[in-house]
């Protein structure tokens, strides 16, 4: 019987079947290893789009960050000239003023100014 099953032609072009499982393996064979090349490019291509995905969200969150600093710098700095000006009373006003009209006048130079003016702000 067995004899028999090895000499019986399949009808697939006249082939037996260790042809036809030769024929299929030279098919398979190279067509599993694109597959498994296409599998591995494709993973690639996740992970090199994943990394993108990072760095755009860490610089964004970067810039987030420094747009809060820089926002509570200014709020900071807002509220410090506030403060000074609030202290500025009319008398140290008066006396920049006073300056400032010296200094138009051409009687004080522009040194002479900021040195007056350093010593009026530090009283």
């Amino acid at each position: 019987m067995k004899n028999v099953f090895n000499s019986v032609m399949i009808g697939f072009f006249g082939l037996d079947s260790s042809q036809i499982m030769w024929i299929l393996m030279l098919i398979a064979i190279p067509l599993g290893i694109g597959i498994i090349i296409g599998l591995i490019q494709m993973n690639k291509k996740n992970k090199l789009q994943n990394q993108i995905k990072e760095t755009v969200v860490a610089e964004l969150k970067s810039k987030e960050q420094s747009a809060n600093k820089t926002e509570k710098t200014n709020s900071n700095e807002t509220t410090k000239t506030q403060q000074t000006s609030t202290l500025l009373s009319d008398e140290v006003f008066s006396q920049l003023e006073k300056l400032a009209k010296l200094k138009e006048q051409g009687i004080i130079t522009d040194e002479e100014f900021i040195e007056q003016k350093k010593k009026v702000l530090n009283n």
